[in-house]
């Protein structure tokens, strides 16, 4: 992939992905921290998402730049059961 178009994809995807979900962490902790309990759980695997798309997001670049495939298997994976963890400890906890 040219370095100028990875960017263009790495951006649109990758960066505002790992973004959004950080911003939602920071919203339950602030939720958190006025009076809404139970969601620490959530806000780990929230931040965890946020990581591992950054992961991805370096990954992808450097197999970019070597012209070699990526398996994002692990990422992907890793970003799947955020997402289930994240949604079942918020219904645990917002009932």
């Amino acid at each position: 992939m040219h370095g100028s178009l990875y960017h263009a994809y790495s951006f649109a995807n990758f960066r505002q992905f790992g973004a959004a979900f950080s911003l939602a962490a920071s919203h339950l902790t602030w939720l958190g921290a006025n009076g809404v309990g139970g969601l620490e759980s959530a806000i780990h695997a929230l931040t965890n998402i946020s990581s591992t798309a950054k992961t991805l997001q370096f990954r992808t670049a450097r197999a970019a730049l070597a012209g070699k495939p990526l398996d994002a298997t692990p990422q992907l994976t890793a970003l799947i059961d955020g997402w289930d963890d994240a949604t079942r400890d918020l219904r645990r906890a917002l009932g």
